[in-house]
């Protein structure tokens, strides 16, 4: 009979805390975050980023890469506006 091993991940709440602590955007991104942003913080972002990316040449979501890291595993974003 063979021994039994149990593999344990970590969780994903302590992966969360590590990249908070760390300021790891791209890790959060990894959790699958999904940015929240108010109404506001919206319209202000979504004109940084296609100033940023006219004045870099770039696409916004080349911009967003930037900003972020990578998007989520079909490189997308997701923005939505904030119940708050």
């Amino acid at each position: 009979m063979q021994p039994q091993v149990t593999l344990t991940a970590p969780s994903t709440k302590n992966g969360i805390r590590q990249a908070r602590r760390s300021n790891n955007i791209a890790m959060l991104m990894k959790q699958r975050w999904i940015v929240r942003i108010t109404k506001a913080r919206r319209e202000a972002l979504s004109t940084a980023l296609f100033y940023a990316a006219d004045a870099a040449k770039n696409t916004v979501t080349d911009a967003m890469e930037i900003l972020y890291g990578r998007g989520n595993d079909n490189g997308v974003f997701s923005l939505y506006e904030s119940p708050d």
